[in-house]
C-alpha cells in the first residue's frame, strides 16, 4: 500500500514537471504583441498551477532605439487546456527602461519563474551599483 501511494504523489508530481517544461510555439505568441514591438524577454512555467504552461513577455519598442525611455510592457500569459493562451495582465510600469541602467547600460537581467512566482531583475549603476528585484505571486485562492 505504501508503495501505491509513493508511485501515486510520484506521477503527480512528475505530470505537474512536465507541465512546466512544455515548449511554447512562438507563432502563438503573435497576436499578444502590438504593432511596434518585439520580444524583448521570455520566461515560462506554471505559476498557476493549473497543469498548464504560462507565459510572461517583455516587450520592446522598435523605437528603443531613438528613445531609450520607452516603456516596456510585461505580459502574463496563462495556458488553457486546449493548449492555447489568454491575455491575464499587462503592466507597463514595472520593467525599467533601456536607459535606466546608468552607464552599466540596459538594467533587464532575466525573468525568472518559480513555482507560482515569477521575478523581474535588474542591475545597474556607476560607482555605486544597484539591483532590483521585482517579485509577483500568483495568488491560488482567487
Amino acid at each position: 500500500m505504501k508503495i501505491k501511494i509513493a508511485l501515486l504523489i510520484s506521477l503527480s508530481l512528475n505530470t505537474a514537471l512536465f507541465a512546466q517544461t512544455k515548449k511554447i510555439d512562438p507563432a502563438q505568441l503573435k497576436p499578444f504583441i502590438p504593432k511596434g514591438y518585439t520580444i524583448l524577454e521570455r520566461g515560462q512555467g506554471d505559476f498557476n498551477q493549473d497543469g498548464y504552461t504560462d507565459v510572461i513577455l517583455i516587450l520592446a519598442s522598435n523605437k528603443e532605439e531613438k528613445d531609450g525611455q520607452a516603456a516596456r510592457p510585461l505580459l502574463i500569459l496563462l495556458g488553457k487546456a486546449d493548449g492555447s493562451l489568454s491575455l491575464y495582465g499587462r503592466n507597463d510600469n514595472v520593467v525599467l527602461c533601456k536607459e535606466c541602467g546608468g552607464v552599466m547600460g540596459d538594467p533587464l537581467q532575466e525573468i525568472v519563474v518559480k513555482g507560482h512566482y515569477f521575478s523581474v531583475e535588474h542591475y545597474g549603476g556607476s560607482i555605486d551599483r544597484w539591483s532590483q528585484v521585482v517579485t509577483f505571486k500568483y495568488d491560488l485562492l482567487t
